[in-house]
């Protein structure tokens, strides 16, 4: 190998490693679209959509509110996190946070993987501000969305924080 050619080795080897390092850095950013990409977003009637990323103040909007999103699959869990708070906020028995009142909200707990209701007087914590007037009714409005749901939410809003 002449020298020329351990120039061209050394410099494509230095080029390909600091192109791995900036793209382990871009990794856990969010994603945004170019001009022309793909993006799905949820309606307002509840659909999934997809439409080309033109820059507007349309993909401003949708931005804004969470609702540009990668894959068709990550607009969907999208759409059942927010069926999940909807359901949860239709709830019979939900009330508006009062200070020095007992608010049960319902709490998430990551691992292993539980929601329960909780008790806040003077101190808003409860998953999304939703609560219910007793224990029992946060209990009963966990029962029937669904725990599972109710986590698969919770860890999808989580992820695109």
């Amino acid at each position: 190998m002449n020298t020329l050619e351990m120039i061209r080795t050394e410099l494509h080897a230095k080029v390909d490693d600091l192109v791995s390092k900036e793209f382990e850095k871009l990794k856990g950013r969010e994603w945004y679209p170019c001009d022309g990409d793909v993006y799905f977003f949820v309606t307002a009637e509840g659909r999934v959509l997809s439409t080309h990323y033109k820059g507007n103040h349309i993909d401003a909007e949708r931005k804004a509110v969470g609702s540009m999103i990668r894959t068709e699959k990550d607009a969907a869990k999208h759409l059942e996190a927010l069926k999940v708070i909807a359901e949860l906020r239709a709830y019979p028995s939900r009330k508006a946070f009062v200070a020095d009142e007992d608010n049960y909200g319902l709490s998430i707990i990551t691992k292993p993987g539980r929601v329960h209701a909780s008790s806040w007087k003077n101190i808003s914590g409860g998953w999304q501000s939703i609560y219910f007037s007793s224990e029992d009714a946060a209990q009963s409005a966990i029962n029937t969305v669904g725990e599972a749901r109710i986590l698969a939410a919770a860890n999808w809003l989580s992820s695109r924080i």
